[in-house]
């Protein structure tokens, strides 16, 4: 460092010490411990171990003298002096003088002395004043001093004692008043010139109490005695300017802002040249310069030190001067509350009669309490040639800059934006367990090179020093615009020094600095993003070890979350996982180098040519180009020093440059062989494996320490897709934009080409192989070497793939996760889509492992996805066949039902119950799955035909077995097997009523639906034996409907051709056979027209309507309570009357002139009203004698009209549900049709009157059936009665009474029945 005078230590000296007491000098190797833009801290490894070591005997306190390189340390007992700017070689020792204190102090009851070092000609000169005592004693060299010989140390030295001190009273300081002079300043506020006197002899000590202001004996004795004046506490006593030789200006400053400047000479006289009370105008220039001074609470102003600040280079300044005694001072000083300390920089003009206040610097990083130890006051420091104030608190450090604002046009528009960059301050602390403060200070002098700095002693731990940027750096346009942020500096130290063991400094964030979040994170992503790009000032980016420059790297992202966690925990989550991602990136790059430095010793393998192939082929965008001309040649490792950050785009382009090798080749071949094509691919997949796992297990296993519960990941992967909704894409499963594939594209893409080398690899083996074995044939010898290393390489890559698959599937479902959580339903829609897409994707990657003998790790890997498909399918082709399980596996698919329950059962059953053979071994031999097959089936009603055999044989569950049966039924396509179907089912029940599994209430219940489900198959069954006389003589079944459609449909659907369509689908379906809807199978039975004029009752035509009413009976029975009938059948029904009421001409019936009872009687009991009501009346329903009626009220005229004539009556049928709309307009104008042809019969053939009488004329006639049958039931019961009488007479008659049989001779009675049901007896 610099060395303003150079001092030859004496023999005399080093002979006196003791060689233990010296050390070695360590400034050429100063250990930093803080840098910023602004300043240094360093510490001096030159302090004596003497001091360090005293933190376990006593306190000391520390005088350095720059200007010749020495430093004093003061104990109770001793002072040690070194030269502690003294360079040496590192083996070199240097002398550290020891002096015992001729009159050693009480640490319980006395301070520490004060000891000053003073140039001389040769070594230093010692003066040490005891305080409490006022003994001064003195030697001329340092040697004398340091003897060790007490007689001659004694006999060496000066001695003197100030006289007039009262009791109590302390020296404090001593302040150097050149030349040979001192200003001693005391604790009751006095002052007193010391000065040494030269002449002939021995040197003489003289000390005066300087004089106030008052003249004459009387001011003197004032000055003489404290207890004449008032006390004021001395903040500080500077030397200012000098107007001659032998003499000096002295300023002294109290604690409440009273300056005085003294005028002393070489002889000993001294003068008060004049005395300003400052404090008014420090104030006023306070709470003009700084809001945070004008408090209204009660507060305590106090001048803490000041110091004249060193002379300006340039002439103006100096031509301001109006004085030879005006002094630019900077004073530090504070603004005491009752729970505030505001301190403040000032600086101001000194002049004859004036304080003129200039500048107030107001300290914002620092509002700390004052100590209450006042052993060491504060401390400021204007080092020359500088800007940057360093004020030296107890245990703290602030450094401030005195730069003002120029007064530009655009720093006033920054001022009024309110983006002014705040001028340089900071502060930092001293680490609290160990005990570290200050105990002295002094500004260094300037050379041309060092820049301006302090040295501050520190207890327990030695020197240090703080270099500060020069006026020319701090006035540099990169200093005033704010290159790096409060904040940001205070992380970087944190980072890049704050894990020092060693260090003093604490860089915890200071309460008195607030940062907003996002300033917070914005500054760790920044310092996150320099330490990955080597960006950093505090990153070697060249070092001999490339490895140990990414692990210093990885150190300072390491020490970066601790710092970040420490005093940042609020940071959120996307930060949190933005500094991750850099870390991780960090060490797959140091995995990544380890790999290819790692190759350097099997060059023939080509991994390293491939690799810088790589490096060259990212394009231009993607990585930070090296430059040759500036001498970076080397582009592998200019890549890892500068593009870490952006290590994503190795994966991609790591699967192109193999197409790009293939085509150019290597080392100028033209093409490559298959084995140098099978080692480019191998190492294009180690740089992707090497990547990508070593990100993944980083993340798993350094989650937590970034603030991330280990819980949210599996595998490196998060768990849960709301987890990504704050978060940006992540890196290994990102799109690289532009022309860059999605990464997880990249990584299948990769798979799929190492596993078709590792294929044509092995087929190239089988080959050789073949070759090898026809020339043994032949008698030629082979060498096995063909074989084997192919095959070595073969089985490299092979083993290769589940890694590659284990890769590939976390960045898919990473992918994915991350496109659900996303708010864009395009996005949302994206990652579904994504996520079936890799469901086929990874199946096929684990199946295929087979291929290359891996069948085994396939399954593994199934097992740990749960992809219970592959697994099946590996074992499909691990047995040999593609739908049998080999025998060699069904323990370990009874495994996996213990393993994955009702998730393997879904998959296994699924697939084995497809086949017909296959589904009757596993109903046969369920023993080992019982429980899940039952599961299963039951769970899936498409299964239904398999499921009720297994309740009826494994689980004897007849009443599922019925429901089973059932619904086996509803998805039967054949009317016969349906009704086979639904009988069984009715079995079933009655089984589970017998044997008690089910109640007879509900029994009964069930069981009615099963019977009026059984009633509309049966009706559907009718209506085809209907027909079927009438298309015997069909050729195919297009001319059956073509017969049908002629008969029944052309005329009463004229003008129709929606209905007339409908009409002839649902006729298709009756001759196939197939089970129709209720409603098509209504509309079949009411749309068919009565040609022939049947009007017989009982024929098919003339009950087809009443059948059609029954079928919606029946399915609104089955469907619905049938006391609340949807309104779906509701319609429908209305729909069955209106065609019920337009099957006749009422209109012509209504014409009844020439007409008698009888002919209308039969005219009416014609009609398909009629017969319709009849056939309901003569349906007794249920004991009670309810007819059908009954529980489906008939419907009027009146009560039809009208429906089924909008769109929304149209749309509430199941029929018409998706029909579109111009067919349904369509249909709509066709029941409009019909609803208008019966409002016309309503008004023309007064058809709801004519409705009453029928409906009457049906009741009664029903009476009257009924009652003739009942009258026939009883003659029959008589007619049974008189038989039976009869009978038993004749049996008396043919038994005697020996019980022998007598012979009847007519013969047994014959009873005949005539066909109207009468009793004809013969006897």
């Amino acid at each position: 460092m610099q060395q303003a005078k150079t001092v030859r230590v004496s023999p005399v000296w080093l002979s006196g010490i003791d060689s233990a007491e010296k050390v070695k000098d360590r400034t050429a190797q100063v250990d930093m411990m803080a840098r910023t833009h602004h300043y240094t801290i360093s510490k001096l490894s030159s302090t004596p171990e003497t001091l360090l070591q005293s933190r376990r005997q006593d306190s000391w306190a520390a005088e350095i003298s720059p200007e010749f390189g020495y430093a004093i340390g003061m104990t109770h007992t001793e002072a040690v002096v070194w030269h502690y700017l003294q360079q040496s070689s590192p083996t070199e020792a240097l002398p550290v003088g020891r002096v015992k204190l001729l009159y050693p102090t009480s640490p319980e009851r006395d301070p520490l002395p004060l000891g000053f070092l003073i140039p001389t000609s040769s070594e230093p000169a010692v003066m040490i004043i005891i305080p409490s005592t006022g003994k001064v004693t003195y030697w001329d060299d340092l040697s004398s001093a340091c003897s060790i010989d007490p007689n001659r140390q004694h006999q060496t030295s000066v001695q003197a004692v100030i006289g007039g001190m009262s009791t109590g009273e302390r020296v404090l300081t001593i302040a150097e008043a050149e030349p040979r002079g001192f200003v001693l300043s005391f604790s009751t506020g006095r002052l007193a010139h010391l000065y040494l006197n030269e002449g002939p002899g021995r040197p003489s000590i003289n000390i005066k109490f300087m004089a106030s202001k008052s003249t004459g004996w009387l001011g003197s004795l004032r000055d003489s005695f404290p207890s004449f004046s008032s006390r004021q506490d001395i903040a500080a006593v500077r030397s200012g300017t000098s107007k001659q030789r032998g003499q000096r200006f002295m300023i002294s400053c109290t604690s409440s802002g009273l300056l005085q400047t003294w005028d002393l000479s070489w002889n000993g006289t001294h003068s008060l040249v004049h005395e300003v009370d400052a404090k008014a105008e420090l104030l006023h220039g306070l709470f003009e310069g700084d809001e945070d001074s004008r408090v209204e609470e009660p507060h305590n102003f106090e001048v803490l030190d000041f110091i004249v600040k060193p002379p300006q280079a340039n002439g103006k300044a100096i031509a301001n001067r109006t004085s030879s005694v005006d002094s630019s001072l900077l004073f530090l000083t504070v603004m005491k509350g009752a729970k505030s300390f505001n301190y403040a920089l000032i600086g101001a003009t000194l002049t004859d009669d004036d304080l003129i206040t200039e500048v107030v610097h107001p300290i914002r990083c620092f509002k700390a309490p004052l100590s209450e130890d006042v052993s060491f006051k504060p401390r400021v420091m204007l080092p020359q040639s500088s800007n940057i104030a360093v004020i030296a608190f107890r245990n703290d450090l602030v450094v401030a800059s005195l730069v003002e604002a120029e007064e530009t046009p655009n720093a006033q528009i920054q001022l009024e934006a309110h983006v002014l960059p705040e001028p340089l301050q900071d502060a930092v602390g001293f680490r609290d367990n160990k005990g570290y403060k200050v105990v002295g200070c002094a500004t260094e002098l300037p050379d041309r090179f060092h820049n301006p700095s302090c040295v501050v002693a520190v207890y327990n731990f030695g020197l240090i020093r703080i270099a500060t940027s020069s006026e020319a750096d701090i006035k540099s346009p990169l200093a005033q615009s704010g290159s790096c942020s409060p904040v940001r500096s205070r992380i970087e130290q944190a980072v890049f020094f704050g894990t020092l063991e060693d260090n003093l400094l604490d860089f915890s964030p200071r309460p008195e600095v607030t940062s907003s979040p996002d300033d917070i994170e914005k500054a760790a992503l920044e310092v996150s993003h320099s330490i990955t790009s080597s960006a950093s000032g505090y990153i070697i980016k060249l070092a001999p070890s490339m490895e140990e420059q990414m692990a210093s790297r990885a150190r300072a992202l390491s020490n970066l979350i601790q710092c970040l966690q420490a005093h940042y925990p609020r940071m959120k989550a996307s930060t949190r996982w933005r500094l991750l991602w850099n870390a991780e990136k960090m060490a797959a790059a140091q995995a990544l180098w380890h790999w290819y430095n790692s190759a350097a010793s099997n060059v023939e393998n080509g991994p390293r040519d491939v690799f810088t192939e790589l490096i060259e082929a990212i394009p231009e965008h993607c990585k930070l180009e090296n430059q040759p001309e500036d001498g970076e040649a080397d582009s592998v490792r200019h890549w890892f020093i500068h593009d870490v950050w952006r290590i994503e785009y190795l994966i991609p382009y790591s699967h192109e440059i193999i197409e790009l090798l293939f085509q150019e080749g290597i080392d100028d071949r033209k093409e490559l062989d298959l084995i140098h094509r099978a080692l480019v691919v191998n190492s294009a997949v180690e740089v992707q494996l090497t990547v990508l796992e070593n990100a993944f297990k980083f993340r798993s296993d350094n989650c937590e320490a970034y603030g991330i519960q280990p819980e949210l990941l599996e595998h490196g992967v998060v768990v849960e897709p709301q987890s990504y909704e704050t978060l940006s894409e992540f890196w290994t499963s990102a799109t690289l934009g532009g022309s860059v594939p999605l990464v997880p594209t990249r990584i299948k893409e990769l798979l799929d080409v190492s596993r078709e080398m590792a294929k044509l690899l092995a087929t190239d083996i089988e080959e050789v192989m073949e070759r090898n074995e026809d020339a043994k044939a032949a008698g030629l010898t082979q060498e096995d070497a063909d074989i084997e290393y192919p095959h070595a390489v073969m089985t490299t890559l092979a083993k290769k793939g589940p890694r590659q698959i284990e890769v590939c599937h976390r960045a898919y479902l990473e992918r994915t996760r991350w496109l659900q959580s996303r708010e864009d339903p395009k996005q949302r829609n994206e990652g579904e889509s994504l996520a079936q897409i890799y469901d086929g994707i990874r199946r096929h990657q684990l199946v295929e492992l087979t291929e290359v003998g891996l069948g085994e790790r396939g399954l593994e890997l199934a097992e740990e996805y749960s992809d219970l498909g592959a697994i099946l399918d590996i074992l499909e082709r691990e047995g040999g066949d593609t739908n049998t399980i080999g025998p060699s596996i069904p323990a370990r698919i009874q495994s996996y039902f213990a393993k994955f329950g009702s998730q393997w059962a879904e998959v296994y059953f699924t697939r084995c119950l497809g086949d017909g053979k296959e589904a009757v071994n596993i109903l046969n031999d369920n023993g080992h799955h019982k429980e899940h097959l039952t599961e299963f089936l039951r769970r899936h009603p498409e299964y239904a035909k398999l499921a009720w055999i297994n309740e009826v044989s494994t689980e004897r569950n007849y009443g599922l077995a019925a429901e089973c049966l059932a619904r086996a039924a509803a998805q039967t396509r054949d009317v016969w097997s349906q009704k086979v179907m639904l009988s069984m089912s009715k079995l079933s029940r009655l089984a589970a009523e017998a044997s008690h599994q089910q109640t007879p209430d509900a029994i009964m219940g069930s069981t009615r639906k099963l019977e009026h489900r059984v009633s509309m198959l049966e009706i559907q069954e009718a209506l085809r034996l209907f027909f079927q006389p009438q298309i015997e003589n069909a050729l195919d079944g297009e001319a059956a409907l073509d017969l049908l459609m002629d008969r029944y449909g052309r005329s009463g659907l004229k003008g129709k051709p929606n209905l007339g369509g409908s009409l002839l689908r649902n006729l298709s379906e009756v001759l196939e056979m197939r089970p129709m809807h209720a409603f098509d199978l209504t509309d079949t039975l009411t749309l068919m027209s009565n040609d022939d004029d049947d009007t017989d009752p009982t024929s098919f035509l003339s009950r087809r309507f009443f059948l059609a009413l029954k079928v919606l009976q029946s399915s609104s029975t089955v469907n619905i309570p049938p006391s609340k009938p949807s309104q779906s059948h509701g319609l429908q029904a209305k729909l069955v009357w209106r065609r019920v009421f337009l099957a006749s001409d009422w209109t012509t019936f209504n014409h009844t002139e020439l007409k008698d009872d009888q002919q209308l009687s039969n005219d009416t009991f014609e009609t398909p009203l009629f017969q319709t009501l009849l056939e309901g009346y003569r349906i007794q329903d249920g004991p009670s004698g309810a007819n059908f009626w009954t529980s489906m009220a008939p419907l009027s005229p009146s009560e039809v009209l009208g429906a089924a004539t909008t769109f929304e009556d149209l749309r509430s049928l199941p029929q018409f549900v998706e029909t579109g709309e111009d067919v349904l307009s369509g249909f709509l104008q066709e029941f409009k049709a019909e609803d208008e042809s019966l409002r016309q019969q309503i008004s023309d053939g007064r058809l709801e009157d004519w409705y009453q009488g029928i409906l009457q004329a049906a009741r009664t006639a029903a009476r009257t059936e009924a009652d003739r049958k009942g009258d026939k039931e009883a003659r029959k019961h008589a007619f049974e009665d008189a038989f039976n009488a009869r009978r038993g007479e004749q049996d008396k008659e043919n038994f005697g009474s020996n019980g022998q049989t007598v012979d009847q001779e007519d013969g047994a009675s014959e009873v005949a029945y005539d066909v109207e049901g009468d009793m004809d007896m013969e006897i």
